[in-house]
């Protein structure tokens, strides 16, 4: 018959549509939590991770100790960090960009380290914020009240609702996406994009 499709490449379709949606996924990456050993190491801690899941062995006391921040109380700058990451062979970028831009590279399978305001018992009071007599309370006073401090943590998945994060003082955490954007922009959303040559 002329014009027809074989059965065999109507067969491959399917297969070549799930190959495109594995590809396209942002399911998330897993990476290797390391505490941070200094309250002005979360940098360096995120780093680690980052590196080594880039195949390059590394150690957070080293990086401290080879290469210490030129501040140690507000602790390491994305361009710091990213000298740093330059001097293992890697590509390194200091950037800034969107969510939209970070879904894109966790699609390509990099993790990307970013800067956040975050507030003082952030994760411990999620729960606050989302019950409905304290939350609208609780987010005037939060804006007014509550210290923030900057610190890093690493991309890992993001998604409609939330995002996840390796933070290295608590681990794998998911922050509601609006949330995690308000506290990325309160530091420019900069961020840290490292990847093999």
């Amino acid at each position: 018959m002329r014009g027809a499709v074989p059965k065999t490449a109507l067969l491959c379709v399917p297969a070549l549509l799930l190959a495109l949606l594995c590809l396209a996924s942002t399911d998330g990456i897993e990476l290797a939590f390391h505490k941070q050993v200094e309250s002005y190491s979360c940098g360096a801690a995120c780093l680690q991770s980052l590196l080594e899941y880039w195949g390059v062995e590394a150690d957070q006391r080293t990086i401290l100790d080879k290469t210490p921040p030129r501040n140690r109380s507000t602790g390491y700058t994305v361009g710091e960090l990213k000298d740093i990451a330059a001097g293992t062979g890697l590509q390194a970028f200091g950037i800034t960009g969107n969510i939209n831009f970070l879904e894109g590279q966790l699609t390509k399978k990099r993790p990307v380290m970013v800067p956040i305001m975050i507030s003082y018992n952030e994760y411990r009071m999620q729960f606050a914020a989302r019950a409905p007599l304290v939350g609208p309370a609780y987010e005037t006073l939060k804006n007014v009240a509550i210290l923030e401090y900057s610190h890093f943590v690493l991309v890992m998945e993001v998604d409609e609702d939330s995002v996840r994060v390796l933070d290295p003082m608590y681990g794998k955490v998911r922050i509601p996406r609006p949330r995690f954007e308000q506290m990325w922009a309160k530091r420019e959303n900069a961020m840290l994009l490292v990847a093999s040559r």
